[in-house]
Formats: structure tokens, C-alpha cells, sequence
């Protein structure tokens, strides 16, 4: 049986690498036979792919990046998430392909629907097909992730350091791919109201979203926001 393939998106500042390794421990502590991933890959190609499109000084055009990431993709995809999920592994993966619509679709292409198609096309060939099962949307204010990046310290890179209409148009990316993607599932989880991180709270979130999915209670659900609600 194909194992499971489950992925945690959203803007930086959202919580969701937080939250994906809580899922990880989370099935791994069930014994389901579970792996942790993210993207870009790691390794010589992903790591050096992330310093060339990172890069302040040497800025990389647009559909380079995409062409970029996407090779890098390509590699993982058929020297490791293929092989796992043939072998009944289930994969948690903070960020996936949908990071690729968000950034460059969306924060550096203006949602561009030429650009779009063109990452879909490029995309479909790196992933040979292989869809996740579920996406965990990690939905926060920019406002909000931005000040949690502020308060990390941490070295800005080139994606972190543009301006916050950037971000607002990842933002805008990630919940627009919920429509483009009618057929892959999509939860949506509102992570502001946990302003402070308290990993109690996320903890107690993620279990009771994948205790339902593990359940069968997510096949049929699919969510969009309407004023800031969640529905059917």
C-alpha cells in the first residue's frame, strides 16, 4: 500500500515547520512508519540550489528560479519520496511545490496567469505526477509573520528581505491555490490566534487535524476562508 504523503505550507513566520515536526512525532509515536522532509531538499544539489536563489548580491531572474527549484525537485522526487511512498512509508514535508506558486508565481510573478501555467507544466514533470495527500495550510497575517521573523534574529535572505506587498502576495498564492487545485486537499489553519507560540496549543492542533484524517474524516473536506471563517 502507498504511504501517506502529507505537507505543511505557508508564508515564512506562520509556524508551520513547528508544526510539521510535531505531526512527524505525532505518527512516529504511533508507529506508523514515517519519514520527515522539506524542501528545497537537502544535500549538495538542494543546498547549493537554495545559496544561488537566496543570493542578495547575485539576484536570479524569475523562471531561473523556477527552473531551479524544480530540478532540484525533480531529483528528490525520483531518488527519494517516489521510492518511499512505494514502500509504504509515510512522508511529512515542511513546504512542497506550493511554496514555488506562492514565491514565484505569486510574491515575484503578480499571479501572472501565463507565468502560472508555466510552473504548473514545469512542476508536473519534476513531481512525475506524485500529489500530496493533504496540505496543511498554515494561514497567518503578514503582520504577524513578519514580526516573528523580526523577533528570531535571524540572517535575512533574499525572500525575507523584500517588502511586505511580497509577502502579501504569498499570502494571496497560497489561499488562491485552494481554487486552482480543486483536486487535492487543502486544511486551512488560522495560526495567529497562538501569537506566542505556545507548543502546548500546537501540539493539541495538529493531533486532533490528523486524529480526523487518520480517521477518514477528512476525505471529503475542503476549506476556503469567508470573512475569516472556515466552511465546507
Amino acid at each position: 500500500m502507498r504511504g501517506k504523503f502529507i505537507v505543511f505550507e505557508g508564508i515564512d513566520g506562520s509556524g508551520k515547520s513547528t508544526r510539521a515536526k510535531i505531526a512527524f512525532e505525532y505518527l512516529k509515536n504511533l508507529g506508523v512508519n514515517v519519514v520527515f522532509l522539506t524542501e528545497p531538499a537537502k544535500g549538495f544539489l538542494g543546498e547549493r540550489i537554495r545559496e544561488i536563489v537566496t543570493s542578495l548580491e547575485n539576484p536570479v531572474s524569475l523562471l531561473a528560479q523556477v527552473f531551479l527549484f524544480s530540478a532540484n525537485r525533480a531529483h528528490f522526487y525520483e531518488t527519494v519520496i517516489k521510492p518511499k511512498l512505494e514502500e509504504g512509508i509515510w512522508i511529512v514535508m515542511d513546504r512542497s511545490w506550493i511554496s514555488t506558486i506562492a514565491y514565484q508565481g505569486y510574491g515575484e510573478g503578480y499571479g501572472d496567469p501565463a507565468l502560472l501555467d508555466q510552473i504548473d507544466l514545469i512542476t508536473k514533470m519534476a513531481t512525475k505526477g506524485i500529489d500530496f495527500d493533504l496540505c496543511i495550510l498554515c494561514d497567518i497575517s503578514v503582520e504577524a509573520a513578519l514580526t516573528r521573523i523580526s523577533n528570531r534574529g535571524a540572517k535575512t535572505d533574499y525572500f525575507e528581505s523584500k517588502r511586505i506587498d511580497f509577502a502579501k502576495r504569498m499570502r494571496q498564492g497560497y489561499l488562491e491555490s485552494i481554487k486552482r487545485y480543486p483536486n487535492l486537499k487543502f486544511f486551512v489553519l488560522g495560526t495567529e490566534r497562538n501569537a506566542d507560540g505556545n507548543v502546548v496549543i500546537m501540539e493539541d492542533e495538529i493531533k486532533n487535524i490528523l486524529k480526523l484524517y487518520l480517521g477518514g474524516g477528512l476525505v471529503l473536506w475542503k476549506y476556503c476562508r469567508i470573512k475569516g471563517r472556515m466552511r465546507f
